[in-house]
């Protein structure tokens, strides 16, 4: 069996196949269930004015929230100094920078703990 040539050129087995077009035959259902959903959403009707007006309060209380909470580097299409947008990529990529370096510096710690407590251990031993 080699469906579209994931036999040959990838190695796959028959059963691997047969998964791999399962998870794309659902996600493409799973797009159109959702497609499907939305129309559905917007076909209802938005209510009354005064709900209309709840709603509007909310997504602008919303909104608020989160420029006052979340770092302005890391919203996407916020402009820095020179008034470009900032890219995402680059946000997450200063935000698994930052991660790196504190991880590597309790692990260096760990390390000189690990370090102190074995040579602590020896003197005590002899």
């Amino acid at each position: 069996m080699d469906i579209f040539g994931m036999g040959t050129r990838h190695g796959l087995s028959a059963f691997e196949q047969v998964a791999v077009l399962g998870v794309v035959i659902t996600a493409f259902l799973s797009l159109l269930y959702a497609w499907l959903l939305r129309g559905n959403v917007l076909n209802k009707d938005k209510g009354s004015q005064k709900m209309q007006d709840v709603w509007e309060t909310i997504r602008i209380g919303a909104e608020s929230y989160l420029q006052a909470t979340a770092p302005a580097e890391f919203l996407p299409g916020n402009p820095v100094a020179d008034g470009s947008p900032v890219p995402e990529c680059v946000c997450w990529f200063r935000l698994a920078r930052r991660l790196l370096r504190s991880s590597l510096r309790t692990l260096r710690s760990l390390w000189r703990l690990g370090a102190l407590l074995l040579s602590l251990w020896g003197q005590v031993s002899r």
